[in-house]
This record gives structure tokens, C-alpha cells and sequence, in this order.
């Protein structure tokens, strides 16, 4: 049987606060992928008390749109949204117009059969609604 979390302790994707030397406190976000660089970032604040570092941290991601890492999106939203930044680091002639064209081609194929599942679900058993249902009508 697992050991339950003990009282207090933070889960996943809710960021962390600690104590500096200086006596600040310094409150930091959980990571998650900057839409214009598509690098994995992380932002910090600091505050007096151990309160205003998490009122400040806290204002943050509520103003980003939560905690970003847990979005809901399917394959498919997934698919265009790394197509949409690669496209842009084309465009600054970072990466190649022909592996651009290559990952449109691939998304292409995988949309039909991957794109309505939730990117979160997604596992090496994952199949498509449309061949579930097909398969047990099938059976």
C-alpha cells in the first residue's frame, strides 16, 4: 500500500517556496514551455514574508492560465501548437524548412488516428474513438 503525503506537503505543478540567506523568501513556478521559444523556463519571485512569495506566485499562474503544464489538449492541438513554434524558428532560419516540411507530413498521418486523444492519456496502447468503436461493433 502506498504511505499517504504527509499534511502540507506540496503535489506536482504547484511551484515551491524557500528561504533565502538573506532572509527573503523566494517563490518559483513549476516549469513549463515559453510559446514564443518553446524552451522549458521557470520565473521566480521574491517577497518578504513566506505569504507575499506565494500570493505573488500564485497571482502569476492564475494570470498565465494555471498551472501550464496541466493543460488539457488533445494530440492534435499538441501537434499544431509545436508546428506553429518550430514554423517561427524556420522563419528566424533556427531550423530547416525541409524538417518542416517532413513534421507536417508525419502530423498529417498521425492527426486521423491520434489527434482526438487527450495528449495527457496518450500511451504506446492508446487507439483513436473512431477504431474503438469500429472494433467492438466489430467483435
Amino acid at each position: 500500500m502506498a504511505t499517504p503525503r504527509k499534511p502540507g506537503r506540496r503535489t506536482n505543478q504547484q511551484g515551491t517556496v524557500s528561504k533565502l540567506p538573506n532572509g527573503k523568501y523566494q517563490a518559483r513556478t513549476p516549469y513549463f514551455q515559453d510559446p514564443d521559444s518553446g524552451r522549458s523556463v521557470r520565473r521566480a519571485f521574491t517577497a518578504d514574508t513566506w505569504s507575499a512569495a506565494e500570493t505573488r506566485m500564485q497571482a502569476y499562474l492564475r494570470e498565465f492560465g494555471g498551472s501550464p503544464a496541466r493543460e488539457s489538449r488533445t494530440v492534435a492541438d499538441a501537434l499544431d501548437g509545436f508546428l506553429d513554434r518550430y514554423e517561427r524558428r524556420v522563419s528566424k532560419a533556427k531550423s530547416s524548412a525541409k524538417t518542416l516540411e517532413q513534421y507536417r507530413w508525419a502530423a498529417a498521418h498521425v492527426k486521423p488516428h491520434l489527434g482526438a486523444i487527450a495528449a495527457e492519456r496518450l500511451t504506446p496502447n492508446a487507439r483513436s474513438p473512431k477504431s474503438a468503436a469500429s472494433r467492438s461493433s466489430a467483435g
